[in-house]
């Protein structure tokens, strides 16, 4: 007679095997679709934080956010860094500062892809008053690619893009984290700005996360590209 199963018997001797066998077949079926699946995701790009506590001495820019110029040295071209509060802030200058001053600046970097990003340890040291950079009108340009906020993006939190970023990226734009045109090419990274080279506020916030086609005049040289788009044509701004 086959071995039969009643719940206020007991489970046969001879049924055990069997249901040990089908739970572990169960089981390891589900680690490795589990595993398949984990595999088969595209790498999360990230950057990488600094070796510690970093000093800098460059030129201030204070618009659209606070950033550093680099002169370069050592072989390297001028480069520009980002500054950043803790948490989810940007930086807040005091009246003193002003565009275009000899600034020495102290805190913790992030960078990605040819984007840095510090975050301030210590108020900025204000070296000697300068005069402000004209930026360089490069006319024109078109581009196909996702607003984010530098912050995150470059590390801070992975995945620091795309729409399950999109509320945190939001609220670091709310903060003032300065924020950033990625083209979905690849090809180097915009600092936005509205039509008139100032923060665009939390008009950005509704389309962060998106990939769109934006429409702007380039402004800068060097790796500090300043793309200044008119808030209400990025609001209407079509997806790419």
């Amino acid at each position: 007679m086959k071995p039969f199963f009643i719940g206020w018997m007991g489970l046969p001797k001879g049924l055990r095997l069997f249901i040990a066998g089908a739970v572990a077949i169960l089981v390891l079926s589900q680690a490795a679709i589990a595993a398949l699946l984990y595999l088969g995701q595209p790498p999360r790009a990230t950057g990488v934080w600094g070796d510690g506590e970093q000093s800098f001495e460059g030129t201030l820019l204070t618009l659209p956010y606070p950033m550093v110029r680099l002169a370069p040295a050592d072989g390297k071209p001028a480069r520009t860094i980002l500054l950043v509060d803790e948490w989810k802030f940007g930086l807040p200058l005091g009246s003193d500062f002003k565009d275009g001053d000899k600034v020495g600046v102290r805190g913790y970097s992030i960078e990605r892809n040819g984007v840095t990003v510090l975050q301030v340890s210590a108020p900025l040291d204000r070296l000697a008053a300068g005069a402000a950079m004209p930026g360089i009108d490069r006319g024109e340009q078109t581009l196909t690619g996702e607003i984010v906020d530098s912050k995150c993006w470059t590390g801070a939190m992975n995945p620091g893009d795309g729409k399950a970023h999109k509320g945190c990226g939001s609220l670091c734009l709310l903060g003032g984290i300065p924020a950033l045109f990625i083209p979905a090419n690849g090809s180097g990274w915009y600092v936005l700005a509205d039509g008139e080279g100032q923060s665009l506020g939390e008009d950005i916030r509704a389309r962060i996360g998106e990939r769109l086609t934006l429409k702007g005049r380039l402004f800068g040289e060097g790796d500090l590209r300043i793309l200044r788009v008119d808030a209400d044509s990025l609001l209407n701004s079509p997806t790419g």
